[in-house]
């Protein structure tokens, strides 16, 4: 054990780490965010002390340690029916450790309720009540400056996505059947419970606790994705290190982890059509990206990384390239004319929705956002990561890989100096996190232990971050 602490870089990792939390912790300027008069930015300090909750969450880290040492050992000799109770059982546990952070939370598990259906928190579910879904697509671009919050900078995916889940809670009677066994709410939690309907306040729940779930199912996509770069045990590592970034955790009660997951599925066909030259797979991959992007924009950047990673891989070939990005093309024109026989035009709907980003200024948001999306990346994964980059550059092995962290760098200047997004990356530029990431499965010295002190140190993170900031709630 003590080798694994003598390594320059691991002691770089940790100090670098330390000083970041101790920042955090007493409150230095800017490392929450930048003042802005135009529009507030910054996230609030707001100390309560909840350290006698500390025990759920680190109960749960513990669990799912567990789960991750077993599955390193036993999961890869399993059968597939063993292997299938093994993912349910370990996503669950990243679930419940998500649900922890917010037990941990000055606010309690009743933000849960709340972080759906306050307006001014979120947006979409208050939104999705009161909309009717055919007018709501034909005039989406005259009526999406009606809508709350989030709704008002996103296409109408989320709204549509809850407003069918009431629909069903409703035509179930699910609501009438569950709503004795939850508990009343108090505070100002009880004015928004009062407002909405028995089906309205189950399907509110049910929402709270899907958001979670797709946000630690996240962890199967990303290890799926892993095994097209790396080695069974390399990509289960990554899976395991992906359920502690700050920015999925912090931000479940949103709907930007199901984001994550979109990309995370166009991802894994788009690249996996790359390797294997699968026509079938290039469809797919336009097909699923469409579907994104009718949630959110927030994964163009993450496309866009990913076909420049394309033009990298078939720049000798441009028959080939034209041939994939027709096929590409067409995957992604198919929802698109689903969605406009259903009356929703996609391409008059991009600039209400690109209009109402907030307008701060330039150049302070230009400096600040790598330090931001890093942040929420995690620290200690971002140190490692600036360590893999390097090497990969220099390394002739690993083709793909490299490949794809020269799409991701130089696309992610190019992002930084156009000052499209400012502030928020760390939840808006969610969607790019796979690619740092995925970089890290090249660390030489990626040990079961190195890989636990990660852990270890993310969670601290995450802690720190719940503790003394108010990233979420």
């Amino acid at each position: 054990m003590f080798k694994v602490f003598i390594d320059k870089k691991i002691v770089a990792i940790l100090i670098l780490s330390i000083i970041y939390l101790v920042l955090l912790i007493v409150d230095v300027p800017f490392m929450r965010g930048i003042y802005d008069p135009i529009f507030p930015s910054n996230w609030p300090y707001y100390y309560v002390n909840t350290w006698a909750k500390i025990w759920m969450p680190i109960t749960s880290y513990l669990i799912t340690v567990i789960f991750f040492l077993w599955g390193y050992k036993n999961v890869f000799k399993l059968n597939f029916r063993s292997k299938v109770f093994y993912w349910l059982f370990f996503i669950l546990s990243f679930f419940v450790l998500q649900i922890s952070y917010v037990y941990f939370s000055r606010f309690g598990i009743t933000v849960l309720f709340q972080r759906i259906v306050n307006p001014g928190m979120n947006g979409y579910f208050s939104s999705a009540v009161r909309v009717e879904t055919n007018q709501y697509l034909r005039d989406f671009s005259d009526t999406i400056d009606t809508l709350d919050q989030h709704a008002r900078d996103h296409p109408p995916g989320s709204v549509l996505f809850i407003k069918s889940v009431n629909s069903i809670v409703e035509k179930l009677h699910i609501g009438t059947a569950l709503i004795d066994a939850i508990p009343l709410p108090d505070g100002d939690v009880r004015i928004y419970w009062d407002a909405l309907s028995v089906n309205e306040r189950i399907s509110a729940i049910l929402l709270a606790v899907f958001y979670h779930l797709v946000a630690a199912s996240n962890v199967l996509l990303f290890y799926i994705l892993s095994k097209i770069f790396f080695k069974p045990k390399i990509a289960l590592s990554l899976a395991f290190l992906s359920g502690f970034i700050p920015s999925i955790s912090f931000f479940a009660l949103k709907f930007d982890p199901f984001y994550l997951a979109l990309l995370l599925i166009a991802a894994i066909f788009f690249i996996n059509a790359v390797k294997n030259n699968s026509q079938r797979l290039f469809y797919l991959a336009g097909a699923t990206s469409s579907v994104g992007l009718f949630f959110s924009y927030s994964i163009i950047p993450a496309l866009a990384t990913l076909y420049i990673f394309l033009i990298l891989i078939r720049r000798k070939k441009f028959s080939t390239l034209l041939d994939d990005t027709v096929r590409l093309s067409i995957g992604f024109l198919i929802p698109i004319l689903l969605f406009s026989f259903l009356g929703y035009n996609s391409f008059s709907a991009f600039f209400p929705i690109v209009n109402n980003q907030a307008p701060r200024s330039y150049l302070q948001w230009a400096l600040y956002n790598p330090f931001d999306f890093f942040q929420y990346f995690g620290v200690s994964l971002a140190c490692l990561f600036f360590i893999c980059v390097k090497s990969i550059f220099k390394s002739e092995n690993n083709e793909l890989l490299k490949k794809m962290m020269i799409s991701f760098s130089s696309f992610f200047v190019l992002l930084i100096l156009s000052g499209i997004s400012r502030a928020e990356v760390g939840r808006i530029w969610m969607p790019l996190m796979i690619f740092p990431l995925l970089a890290i499965g090249s660390y030489k010295k990626l040990s079961i232990k190195f890989v636990i002190m990660i852990s270890v140190l993310l969670f601290i993170q995450s802690i720190i971050m719940t503790e003394f900031w108010v990233p979420v709630w």
